[in-house]
């Protein structure tokens, strides 16, 4: 990809040079842990609490990283200062690798690890302005007592991946999930959050909702903007009551819903809404400069 700088099995290279094997286990079935960031101006928000959720990842899978933490909080920056780009959005992979039988997972003594940074594909500012449209899909997420949903993995994604296909046939870029049981967990690739009166509500991590870095930031920043943050079980009736509605992740930070199914939110982006997407900038920014 045009623009795209990648560091692949401990040297950087061309992106046509990055390849893997077709016996390769993240290729077979999706058997890798990964991580998504966003940064900054050269500044990588969060960088050492994506890399421990990677490392919490590659434990639950018996991957193994290949270098400490701070080995590879370097690599993340150095490909980052190599990209040159303003804003980027970067992707930490470790995958199995080749060998052993089946599924079994030994045997496999040489792991994949990639870090590519492409340029940063922002959503539409008027996405922003004017907040979106989005649904309940039909997929439901895997249950926890299936897969641990505090790992980020490959496999964990599919029921998303088939969601993103009933939001791109009536053109929209992320949807509510649902748990079996009924209850709502995440979005597609985000987090959740509704502003009730003056508590800010978040499914808690028992309803099976990936615990994300910028959710963990924005429960940080809700007092400095006069909310209670509140994790919980919610309900979907629960969404539809609140007085605002937005999703979050690291690329797309507080991304505001207009709508839900018939349900709108007259004020979208609301005065909640876009004070904490406001004091996450002002923090991102504390960051930065507290890094230099």
């Amino acid at each position: 990809m045009k623009n795209s700088v990648v560091f692949f099995n401990g040297r950087f290279v061309p992106d046509t040079e990055a390849q893997v094997s077709v016996h390769e286990r993240g290729y077979l079935f999706g058997d890798a842990a990964f991580e998504t960031l966003r940064g900054y101006g050269g500044h990588v928000f969060r960088l050492g609490r994506h890399l421990e959720r990677l490392a919490h990842s590659a434990r639950v899978l018996g991957l193994t990283l290949p270098g400490s933490l701070e080995v590879l909080a370097g690599q993340v920056r150095e490909a980052v200062a190599r990209s040159a780009q303003a804003d980027c959005a970067i992707r930490v992979t470790l995958s199995r690798g080749e060998g052993g039988a089946g599924i079994s997972t030994k045997g496999f003594e040489h792991p994949v690890f990639s870090i590519t940074v492409k340029p940063l594909r922002a959503y539409p500012e008027e996405a922003y302005a004017k907040g979106i449209r989005t649904r309940v899909v039909g997929p439901r997420k895997v249950p926890a007592e299936c897969l641990d949903p505090t790992i980020k993995s490959g496999g964990a994604y599919l029921p998303s991946i088939i969601a993103r296909q009933e939001l791109d046939r009536v053109g929209m870029v992320e949807g509510v999930q649902l748990a079996v049981a009924g209850h709502v967990v995440s979005g597609l690739v985000s987090n959740v959050f509704a502003v009730s009166g003056t508590r800010l509500l978040t499914p808690d991590v028992a309803s099976g909702c990936l615990p994300g870095i910028t959710r963990e930031a924005l429960l940080q920043l809700a007092p400095s903007v006069g909310l209670e943050p509140t994790e919980t079980r919610l309900s979907l009736e629960a969404l539809r009551q609140a007085d605002e509605l937005f999703f979050s992740n690291s690329l797309m930070e507080c991304l505001p819903v207009q709508q839900l199914d018939e349900h709108s939110f007259p004020t979208a982006p609301g005065p909640f809404t876009r004070k904490l997407r406001a004091a996450l900038h002002q923090l991102i920014h504390h960051e930065k400069q507290a890094s230099t």
